[in-house]
């Protein structure tokens, strides 16, 4: 054992010289300590030269290789739920061959006797349906001894039976057992169709390619020039600052609540010179928003949109570059704005630059506020108070509205079908209102149904226990794809069907979450809001179904059914979600003009184009009377020939008689808009109660005359275009 322990001892310990022993090349041994023999004979210093061994980096798996493997495996999963159910249609097959011997029946004395059931001629029995099957049920003359009526009360479902014990129960449900199946029974060659893939039909419908094409080539020309006047008149410009801050809290931010009216209103008036003030006086001057004036004191609307426009430019730059601590909520709201903007110019370029910063910087500030927003409510009022709650709360509904516009412009403009960088999981929840918000019933109804509109809009744009249903949903908008699997469809409309449930009914404007909608239904909802959230909701509809339909001309709907996803099918939803399109977007156009999307009402005119050409009387009928309808709003809104009663007023819901009477709109709308006008806005309001300060903004029927240049003006030349040939 000694010599062993030696030998271990005198082992050499470590593989590398010191750097005298390197240097004259000798025999490097340590047999105690750290200093080896050498060193240690000539009492010079020993010194080991450590490396350290360098880090490889991994090679890093391409993002492209990753989904073809998540892909593949989302097909194997497919493919093993479809091998599932063609093995339980096979079990009931065996089941019927294997069929039983004995059979107990119920006598008067309620005892059991056995009865031999004759064998059938046909031994290869083939059946599929169980509760069908004549030769796993043989009929017998004691079946008709059973009596059993259903009926619905107000506590449930109520059996009725002339079952008197229970043995005669137990005998009753193992006769009716064959007959009850959790799942339905489909037939093989369901199976064998819902595995197949569907192909699409029609990868864009035609409004579509022309604006993409025309997007991702290059700006469009305007007819004019900008005006290039500077706004010198400071009195002005601030007056008209305040004017549009109150404009947008009323109309857009109604809208789409995502600044907190409780908080940001009243910052926002005292702080009329930031960029997030700036940037909402660009937006709101240059959208089609009827309220804001024509002209004001000695400018018209477009000088002074050019000229907020000019200034939040600035005022991000110098954000941009001076502040060091990183991006803040503002900032990242603004440059959202100011991407709108370049939109409505129709600067494609640079609304993608500013989209995609924003979308980085609100992504930067996930850290900032996504725990707040899993905090009890008291638990977070102790630890960041009310302002950091407020902030957390518009940080979320910010995260959403700026998700999807880089996901479209994303998909417009740079012409790719990867989303995997934008649309990942993101544990943050969905836009809940606040305590302050639930004062005022106008803002918390507004609250409520955006947070409904998120929900919508984030539906398909996250993943699902690992399918990739987003994907295929945004590739099959993106016009990437030539097939789609039937159960991909069939898991987005289950997606939408659920969406429909889960609204409260005052959120619908229909009884059923997919047919033909009656016009006085949409009357009977008095919300705006939610009117405009049902056209989101058909429009995705549309969006989903245009791709699989069949082409209306040569499709025969005599066999059509709803029960099968097939192209027959997918036709007659299009026909119902485009009907549904037109007229809430009709009522819509009455009510509040504002809120009408150009960009909707185009897509369902592409798409009741193409029904026209349906031999079905029916589908080809409604189509007729969806595009008058259609293009009738569209003459009015080019022509703007409205009267004042069908106006819309700026409180909308909140308005009392006198601000909603056509004695006010009519005065209103005669104001002359001077600087000595606008003096009754500027004064501070209280921001809980929306009625004090949107009776003193008048409505202007022709506010968005001044833009025929630009988006706006573009998207009617193309729709002008669709009416003269559809007509």
């Amino acid at each position: 054992m000694s010599t062993i322990d030696e030998n271990e001892n005198t082992k050499q310990k470590r593989n590398r010289p010191c750097e005298n022993c390197r240097a004259h090349r000798r025999k490097c041994i340590v047999l105690q300590g750290m200093q080896c023999e050498r060193c240690r004979k000539m009492s010079s210093c020993c010194l080991f030269k450590f490396t350290a061994r360098p880090l490889m980096a991994k090679r890093a798996i391409p993002l492209s290789k990753k989904n073809r493997v998540w892909n593949e495996i989302w097909e194997l999963e497919q493919e093993a739920e479809d091998l599932q159910e063609q093995l339980r249609a096979l079990h009931i097959t065996a089941k019927v061959n294997k069929r039983p011997r004995k059979q107990l029946l119920p006598t008067n004395n309620y005892n059991t006797v056995e009865q031999k059931v004759a064998q059938t001629e046909n031994t290869a029995c083939e059946c599929i349906d169980a509760s069908k099957c004549t030769h796993l049920n043989p009929k017998n003359s004691y079946s008709d001894q059973w009596q059993l009526t259903l009926s619905k009360t107000t506590n449930g479902i109520q059996f009725q039976t002339n079952i008197n014990n229970f043995s005669d129960m137990l005998v009753f449900i193992r006769e009716a057992a064959p007959y009850l199946s959790i799942s339905p029974q489909h037939t093989l060659s369901f199976i064998t169709k819902r595995s197949k893939g569907m192909i699409v039909t029609n990868c864009l419908l035609k409004i579509e390619s022309v604006i993409r094409n025309t997007f991702s080539t290059t700006a469009i020309e305007n007819e004019e020039p900008k005006n290039s006047i500077i706004v010198k008149n400071q009195n002005e410009r601030y007056l008209a600052k305040l004017l549009f801050i109150d404009i947008y809290f009323s109309c857009y931010g109604m809208l789409n609540p995502i600044l907190i009216h409780y908080y940001y209103y009243n910052y926002l008036r005292s702080n009329p010179d930031s960029l997030l003030s700036t940037s909402i006086a660009a937006f709101v001057g240059y959208s089609q928003c009827r309220h804001a004036p024509k002209t004001f004191g000695s400018y018209t609307r477009e000088e002074l949109s050019e000229s907020f426009r000019k200034e939040a430019q600035e005022l991000m730059r110098d954000a941009l570059f001076d502040n060091l601590d990183g991006p803040t909520l503002e900032t990242t709201f603004s440059i959202a704005l100011l991407s709108f903007v370049s939109v409505l110019t129709t600067n494609m370029q640079e609304a993608r630059l500013y989209s995609s910063t924003s979308w980085r910087m609100v992504i930067q500030l996930k850290d900032t506020y996504r725990h707040i927003l899993h905090l009890p409510l008291s638990e977070a009022i102790e630890k960041v108070g009310p302002l950091g709650i407020i902030k957390a709360e518009t940080w979320r509904r910010m995260f959403y509205i700026i998700r999807y516009v880089e996901t479209y412009l994303y998909m417009m403009l740079d012409n790719l079908n990867d989303f995997s960088d934008i649309l990942f999981p993101i544990e943050i929840g969905h836009p809940t209102p606040l305590p302050y918000e639930m004062a005022d019933t106008a803002i918390y109804e507004a609250v409520k149904v955006y947070c409904d509109y998120v929900r919508l809009i984030s539906i398909s744009k996250v993943y699902d226990n690992g399918k990739h249903t987003s994907v295929i949903s945004y590739r099959l908008q993106a016009g990437s794809l030539k097939v789609i699997p039937s159960n991909a469809v069939e898991m987005i409309e289950n997606q939408l069907f659920e969406f429909w449930n889960s609204l409260p009914p005052s959120h619908r404007v229909s009884d059923q979450p997919m047919s033909y909608i009656q016009t006085d239904h949409i009357h009977q909802c008095v919300n705006t809001r939610v009117l405009y959230l049902n056209v989101v909701y058909y429009v995705n509809w549309l969006n989903l179904q245009t791709r699989i339909m069949d082409p209306p001309k040569y499709c025969d709907l005599s066999d059509a059914s709803l029960g099968c996803i097939d192209g027959k099918r997918a036709l007659i939803i299009v026909s119902m979600s485009s009907d549904a399109i037109v007229k809430i977007l009709h009522v819509l156009h009455l009510r509040l003009p504002c809120a009408l999307d150009l960009h909707l009402l185009i897509l369902a005119i592409d798409a009741l184009a193409l029904l026209r050409s349906s031999p079905n009387r029916d589908i080809r009928d409604r189509a007729d009377q969806g595009l008058k309808q259609a293009i009738k709003v569209l003459h009015d809104r080019a022509s703007h020939a409205r009267s004042p009663l069908s106006s819309p007023s700026l409180a909308e819901n909140n308005c009392n008689s006198r601000s909603c009477s056509p004695e006010a709109m009519q005065e209103a709308n005669e104001i002359s808009w001077s600087v000595s006008s606008c003096s009754s806005v500027s004064g501070p309001q209280s921001p809980g109660n929306t009625e004090d300060y949107t009776e003193t903004i008048p409505v202007n029927y022709e506010g968005d005359k001044i833009h025929s240049i630009g988006y706006l003006g573009w998207m009617k030349k193309q729709l002008g275009s669709i009416s003269n040939d559809t007509l």
